[in-house]
C-alpha cells in the first residue's frame, strides 16, 4: 500500500511551503487539491496527484450546476467544471481525479441521491473526453451507503478507469464499522482496479486500510498533527514551537507513517524540539 502525503500551494498554509523541499527525500508522490494546485509556480519534482477540489462542496453555499451530460458546481462565486479540472489535471497531474460532489446528511435524501448520480456522470464524461492517455485517470466515488458505493465501483470498472477514489470517509473515521462497509464494497466490485481512500492518514488506519487491501490513501494529517504540537502518540510540547521545530515534526509524523505501510526508505526521521 501506498500512503501520499497532501501538501499545499499559495499563501493558506505557509508552514507546507518550508515541509516541501524534504518531501523527495522520504516519498516519490504528493498529492495536491486542485484549487491549490492553480498556484504552483513550479512543478513538485515527484509524482502529481491532482484531486478535483470537489471538497469545497461540502460547504452550504455550494450549488451543484448541471450542464446536461456532466454537472459543476458554484461556491463563492467560483465556478467550477469537469472540463476545467480535466483540462488542467491532463496538463499537470500523473494521476487525476474526476470531480465529485461531498454528501453531507444535512441535505437531505434527494440532494445525496442527486449528487451521487452527478460524480457518476462526471466520471463517465471525463473517460470519454480524455486526451492524455499517460495520466492515469481515477473515478471518484460518493457513496450514500454499501450498496451504492458498490453500484459506483461496479460501473467504473466496467469502463476502464484506471482506478477508483473512494471519498466521504474522514466523516466515518470514529465509526470503522461504516467505513470498512463502504470500502469492502467497492474493494469486491472493483476486482484489479487499484482503489485509493481519500484522507486517511493515521497509524492505525493505515493499517486497517492494509489489511484490506487498499491500494493507496492522503492525508494533510501528518501537517496538521504537527501544527497542534503533536505526534501520533499525543502532545509533545507545552510551548508553542517554532516553524522550523513544527516542520521537524511534521517530517518525524511523515516517517511514521511510511513506516506503517512498509515504505520508509530513511532511517526513522528524529524529531528535534
Amino acid at each position: 500500500m501506498k500512503f501520499i502525503p497532501v501538501t499545499t500551494y499559495g499563501r493558506w498554509f505557509p508552514i507546507d511551503s518550508q515541509i516541501q523541499p524534504h518531501l523527495p527525500k522520504f516519498v516519490d508522490d504528493v498529492m495536491v487539491s486542485y484549487q491549490f494546485a492553480q498556484h504552483m509556480k513550479k512543478r513538485p519534482p515527484l509524482t502529481l496527484w491532482i484531486d478535483s477540489g470537489g471538497y469545497a462542496t461540502h460547504r452550504p453555499i455550494a450549488r451543484v450546476l448541471p450542464m446536461k451530460d456532466r454537472a459543476g458546481f458554484t461556491v463563492a462565486g467560483e465556478v467550477l467544471t469537469p472540463e476545467k479540472v480535466l483540462a488542467f489535471q491532463e496538463r499537470h497531474a500523473d494521476v487525476g481525479f474526476t470531480l465529485d460532489f461531498i454528501l453531507v446528511p444535512d441535505l437531505g435524501t434527494a440532494e445525496c441521491t442527486r449528487r451521487y448520480d452527478w460524480t457518476i456522470q462526471n466520471a463517465l464524461w471525463a473517460q470519454q473526453h480524455r486526451t492524455n492517455m499517460r495520466m492515469q485517470l481515477y473515478a471518484s466515488v460518493q457513496a450514500l451507503c454499501p450498496t451504492t458505493a458498490r453500484e459506483a465501483a461496479r460501473i467504473y470498472r466496467q469502463q476502464g478507469m484506471d482506478g477508483i477514489g473512494v471519498g466521504g470517509l474522514v466523516p466515518r473515521i470514529r465509526d470503522w464499522k461504516a467505513l470498512t462497509r463502504i470500502l469492502e464494497a467497492v474493494l469486491e466490485e472493483a476486482g484489479n482496479t487499484p482503489v485509493h481512500a481519500f484522507g486517511l492518514g493515521t497509524p492505525a488506519l493505515l493499517k486497517l486500510l492494509q489489511k484490506m487491501g487498499v491500494s493507496s490513501s492522503d492525508s494533510s494529517s501528518y501537517v496538521q498533527w504537527a501544527g497542534f504540537q503533536k505526534n501520533w502518540k499525543g502532545r509533545v510540547a507545552t510551548a508553542p514551537l517554532s516553524e522550523a521545530a513544527t516542520v521537524r515534526l511534521a517530517l518525524s509524523n511523515l516517517s511514521e507513517l511510511l513506516q506503517t505501510v512498509g515504505l520508509q526508505r530513511m532511517e526513522p526521521f528524529q524529531q528535534a524540539g
